[in-house]
């Protein structure tokens, strides 16, 4: 018995940028498309403020010029760049000293309307995470976070800015017209496609097949490769539409060595004695699956 099975990502991914202060290495609510940022003070560089952010949030953030008056930096901020339809705007705090409470005030810019947040005590290396809605496909806000620190003092900064909203990203597999096997697959987005990357591997994990290229925006896509010696057991996917937003496609093929199932004359229930052809196949399956389980 040889199987096709496809799990695709839960989420919609944002692809891996080549530009490195727009690249997200996390994923935020699966919908994380690169963040914006400020911090200030007399850190020693805006790029090992970077490396800081990056080592203690695990994303590459943002940064803009802000005031160098204000000393050592308390505590940095950024919003998520765009986020998918449905999905919160996020503001996201980080402290670099203990802080006694935190206040964020955010303006959207289009119609004044106000959101107000206030959070407690945070120490060193604390996130701190607020969300609110966006209906407008682009929106611009002013956001003001105000700290108290533990010796009294108080620390505010204020920044602008953008935030765009796009549709998430869906992919569906033809499986009448995709054979591994025969090196073609098939599928259709749910929007225009601008590029895609596919990688397929045999079941010792050595790669046999790699492809990456443009799109033209069609929403159909069939890739083709020539057959190799080897049968691909594992088919790695990725589309992207104009946003960005990529979809990540797994499929598998391989053969299931298993001994029929024999049921009763004229009766649908499984026999004590036949379960363990059941597991043993499963458990085939199981341990094709776990072998490329990143």
């Amino acid at each position: 018995m040889r199987t096709l099975g496809n799990r695709p990502s839960a989420q919609s991914t944002r692809s891996r940028s080549q530009e490195a202060e727009t690249r997200c290495e996390g994923s935020l609510k699966g919908a994380c498309q690169g963040w914006h940022a400020t911090t200030w003070g007399n850190r020693p560089s805006a790029q090992s403020t970077r490396s800081l952010l990056f080592s203690a949030l695990g994303l590459m953030l943002l940064l803009t010029a802000a005031p160098a008056s204000a000393g050592e930096a308390p505590f940095a901020f950024g919003t998520t760049e765009s986020v998918l339809a449905g999905e919160p705007v996020t503001l996201l705090v980080y402290a670099y000293t203990e802080l006694s409470s935190v206040e964020a005030s955010v303006e959207r810019l289009s119609d004044k309307k106000r959101w107000t947040f206030e959070h407690g005590e945070m120490s060193s290396g604390d996130e701190w995470e607020c969300e609110w809605e966006q209906k407008a496909a682009r929106a611009s806000y002013r956001i003001h976070v105000e700290a108290q620190l533990a010796d009294g003092s108080s620390h505010e900064h204020s920044a602008e800015f953008e935030v765009l909203m796009v549709q998430s990203l869906s992919v569906e597999l033809d499986f009448e017209r995709t054979d591994l096997d025969a090196g073609h697959v098939a599928l259709s987005a749910s929007a225009g496609l601008a590029r895609f990357e596919m990688q397929a591997f045999d079941e010792r994990k050595s790669l046999l097949v790699e492809q990456a290229r443009a799109l033209d925006g069609s929403k159909e896509l069939e890739l083709s490769w020539e057959p190799t010696q080897e049968s691909p057991v594992y088919v790695r996917i990725s589309v992207y539409d104009d946003n960005d937003i990529g979809v990540e496609l797994e499929l598998f093929s391989f053969d299931v060595p298993h001994e029929n199932v024999v049921f009763d004359s004229n009766q649908s229930t499984l026999r004590d004695d036949q379960v363990h052809k059941l597991d043993a196949t499963l458990a085939t399956i199981q341990g094709a699956l776990a072998k490329y389980d990143e």
